[in-house]
This record gives structure tokens, C-alpha cells and sequence, in this order.
């Protein structure tokens, strides 16, 4: 008897400690369904999770909700697809833009081919002169005239010849400048591309993102690698702008941290590039340093251009070199997500086939960045 009114005194205290819990449950609720509806998903989330933790019962509705705000974030991403459209139309106007630039390159072309024929003219006109000149004298008064007159039709030919050719030297820089004008194209398309609906997936993602346990001792390892290396990270930091950190993570996942490769695509440094991409870099003799190749690869690939080096910014540079092919098939990308919470199966294989069913083998590129984070290594 004594037993069982211990029992019930005990389950009159849990049941007293869940009433006095619940109360904030509806509070939480309430703020975590008004930083929903304002897009601010991270801070929504670590709400719905509290209110559950405050009050067990009410954990399927609390569930209920968090599948609603992800529901919402499908939907922002289909708006997402819709401007990315928008976005591909742009750039095919921007091609048809360039291919009337080439058609103007090849009527400067076809002028200045006109112009060296002149200009060859011109040599066997003051030819010609020189003949008359030295005949002068065996000539009347009156041939001199018209000989004169030949002349100073010559010299006005030669004018408009220099005009001609200050005018092509205009063209010229203004050709000078195409490349930077395709290059600010370029970075305004990346802009547009990288919305807010982008940037708040990568923040929720990034913040719940949780390494695979069998996987740490080998994210240990290639952690401390990268930051051995860091001396020559920096060197290519300098010179490009771009965070060490980065280069070192890119250099893990596309050059498996050797010094004796090319960044572009694995190649030996004593030779250039032979596979794609061909002949880099396309200055200086080898062997190439390391660091010489890195910077070549960096701005080849754009990565010079790029201005945001915030979180999300790097996981969608890192997503956008390598593809974005998994979105189309509705899974988190390997090559950010691979061995952690966020990833579980699909996979292209080299020739580009999908198989829902493959597993990649790589340690993703987000999941370096987040532990790197984490032991405050980036902030060094």
C-alpha cells in the first residue's frame, strides 16, 4: 500500500511540472509562427524545437508545424525556379548581344584587310611619283602642273588614311574593354542567381548540418592537412582575394591536398594542362609551382569576381563549380553534403547517369567548412 501512494504522488508531480511547462508552449508557438511567416526560418525552427521540449505532449502538433514551414520553403524555391527562368532568358539575350559583337569583329576585319590594301596602293602611288619627279625635268611646265595636281590628291588620300586608322585604333579599345564588360554580365547573372530564398536554404541547412560519426577521425585528418597548408593558401589568398580557407577546402575535394598537381584537373605541374581544361596556365614555362597553377584555376573558373565570402555565399560557389544537377533531382548535393545529416543516397556517375540508389564515397565540402567553423580555424 505504502508503494502504491508513492507512485501516485510521484505522477501528481510529473503531471504538475508538464501544466506549469505547457503555458509557454503557446508562447513559443506563436513567436516561432511569426519568424515563419517573415522568412526568418533559423530562428523559427529553434522555436518549434523549444516549445517540443517544453511540453512532450503536444509533440506530433509541434511536428505538424515544422513540416508546414518546410512545406513554405518548397514553395519559395518553385519562385526560386521560375526567376532562375527569367534568368536563362536574360543570358540568351546577352548571347545574341555577343554574337552581333562577333559579326563587328569580322566587318573590322574585312576593313582593315580593306586598309592594308590601300596602304599597299599608297607605296606604289609615291613610287610612281618619285618616277614623275626625276622625269621633271625632261617634261614641260604644263605636265608639271598635272603631275602637281596627281600629287596633291595623293596627300589627301594619305589624310584620310590616317583618319581611317585613328578611327580603327578607337575600335581596338573599345574591343579592349568587351572582356570587362562580359565579366561584369557575369557577375551581375551570379547576383541574380544567388537569392534570398538561396541564402536562407544554405543558412538552415548549414546550421543543422551534423558530420557522420564513423567519419570524424577522417575529417580530423584532413582538416589538420589543410591547416598545415595554410602558408601557401595564403599566398594565393593574396593574390586573388579569395578566403584561404576556400582554396584549401577546393583543394581537398578536387586535388586530394597534392602540391604536385594542378588545381584545373589533376595533371603533373612539370608540363601544362593536357586534359580540359588544355594548355593551363597559358603564361610562364614549366614546372609550375603549385601556387602559380592555383591562382590560373581560381580565375578561370570566376571565382575572382565573386564579392560574398559569407557562408552562404561559399557553399553556393562550391555547389555552382560543381553543378547543380542534384536539385533537379530533389536531394542536397554530395559534394556539399556528403557523410552528414543532410545526405543519405543518389548519385552521377562519370558519365553523367543517375542512379537514386548510389552513395557517394566523398566527405562533403560543407561539412569540412562546418567543422573547420566550429574549431574556429576560418577565423584565424
Amino acid at each position: 500500500m505504502k508503494t502504491v501512494w508513492c507512485a501516485l504522488i510521484f505522477t501528481f508531480f510529473i503531471y504538475t511540472v508538464n501544466a506549469q511547462d505547457c503555458p509557454k508552449y503557446a508562447k513559443l508557438i506563436a513567436e516561432a509562427n511569426n519568424l515563419s511567416a517573415k522568412g526568418n526560418f533559423i530562428d523559427a525552427l529553434n522555436k518549434y524545437q523549444t516549445a517540443q521540449t517544453y511540453c512532450k505532449s503536444k509533440l506530433e502538433e509541434v511536428q505538424n508545424k515544422i513540416k508546414e514551414m518546410f512545406l513554405e520553403i518548397e514553395k519559395l524555391k518553385t519562385k526560386e525556379q521560375e526567376a532562375k527562368k527569367k534568368s536563362v532568358e536574360a543570358q540568351k539575350i546577352v548571347e545574341k548581344k555577343n554574337v552581333q559583337l562577333s559579326a563587328n569583329e569580322k566587318k573590322l576585319d574585312t576593313l582593315t584587310y580593306r586598309i592594308s590594301a590601300s596602304l599597299e596602293t599608297l607605296q606604289q602611288l609615291k613610287n610612281r611619283l618619285n618616277y614623275v619627279q626625276d622625269s621633271l625635268q625632261k617634261q614641260r611646265l604644263n605636265e608639271l602642273q598635272v603631275y602637281q595636281k596627281f600629287a596633291d590628291s595623293i596627300i589627301q588620300q594619305k589624310t584620310n588614311l590616317q583618319l581611317i586608322t585613328t578611327y580603327i585604333d578607337r575600335l581596338i579599345n573599345s574591343e579592349n574593354t568587351k572582356a570587362n564588360v562580359q565579366q561584369q554580365i557575369q557577375k551581375e547573372q551570379q547576383n541574380k542567381d544567388f537569392n534570398i530564398v538561396l541564402k536562407n536554404e544554405y543558412k538552415v541547412l548549414y546550421s543543422t548540418c551534423e558530420p557522420n560519426k564513423e567519419k570524424i577521425v577522417e575529417l580530423e585528418i584532413i582538416i589538420n592537412k589543410i591547416n598545415a597548408s595554410r602558408s601557401s593558401y595564403d599566398k594565393v589568398s593574396q593574390a586573388t582575394g579569395i578566403p584561404w580557407y576556400f582554396i584549401g577546402i577546393l583543394h581537398a575535394m578536387e586535388g586530394s591536398l597534392s602540391f604536385k598537381k594542378h588545381l584545373h584537373n589533376g595533371d603533373p605541374l612539370t608540363a601544362r594542362t593536357v586534359t580540359i581544361p588544355k594548355g593551363r596556365p597559358p603564361t610562364g614555362s614549366p614546372p609550375f609551382t603549385w601556387e602559380e597553377s592555383a591562382i590560373d584555376a581560381l580565375k578561370l573558373e570566376g571565382f575572382t569576381i565573386n564579392s560574398d565570402w559569407s557562408i552562404p555565399g561559399i557553399l553556393y560557389s562550391l555547389e555552382k563549380y560543381n553543378g547543380m544537377g542534384y536539385r533537379k533531382r530533389g536531394i542536397n548535393t554530395p559534394y556539399l553534403w556528403g557523410y552528414s545529416n543532410h545526405y543519405y543516397s543518389g548519385k552521377f556517375s562519370a558519365d553523367g547517369v543517375f542512379d537514386p540508389d548510389k552513395v557517394s564515397k566523398i566527405i562533403g565540402a560543407a561539412v569540412l567548412l562546418k567543422v573547420m567553423d566550429e574549431k574556429r580555424i576560418i577565423y584565424n
